[in-house]
């Protein structure tokens, strides 16, 4: 019975893992500029769809990506990646100007491929 009952607590802890698919933990800095970008939502869409990852950038620009509520990183794969000031995670920053050129947004040129394990990646972003 105690067998039973291991291999039964056993099982049910692999069930909670198993829909979710392998991560790697992502961080790095945005700088706009030449400037730290503070306040940002640097957001990584996995190419072949499935929930994307997001951070807020830190008054020094530092970000470090969430899947999912209190799980760190992003989906393993290619990732789409975008960077926006408006809408922001600040109720101020939701109604204010975007800093952000579309190019790195709603018409984003970045990409990056997350690896399983830590991952690094910085942007240097430029107005011009």
């Amino acid at each position: 019975m105690v067998i039973a009952l291991l291999l039964g607590v056993a099982s049910l802890a692999g069930c909670s893992r198993s829909d979710q698919p392998a991560l790697g933990q992502v961080q790095g800095s945005v700088v706009l500029d030449g400037k730290p970008l503070k306040k940002a939502t640097v957001s990584f869409h996995p190419a072949d769809k499935g929930r994307q990852s997001c951070g807020y950038t830190d008054k020094d620009g530092h970000y470090q990506l969430t899947y999912l509520r209190d799980i760190m990183g992003a989906k393993v794969g290619q990732h789409k990646i975008t960077i926006r000031t408006a809408g922001a995670e600040d109720t101020e920053a939701a109604h204010a100007k975007e800093l952000v050129p579309a190019k790195y947004n709603a018409q984003t040129t970045l990409e990056r491929a997350v690896k399983g394990g830590e991952n690094h990646f910085d942007f240097d972003l430029s107005t011009k």
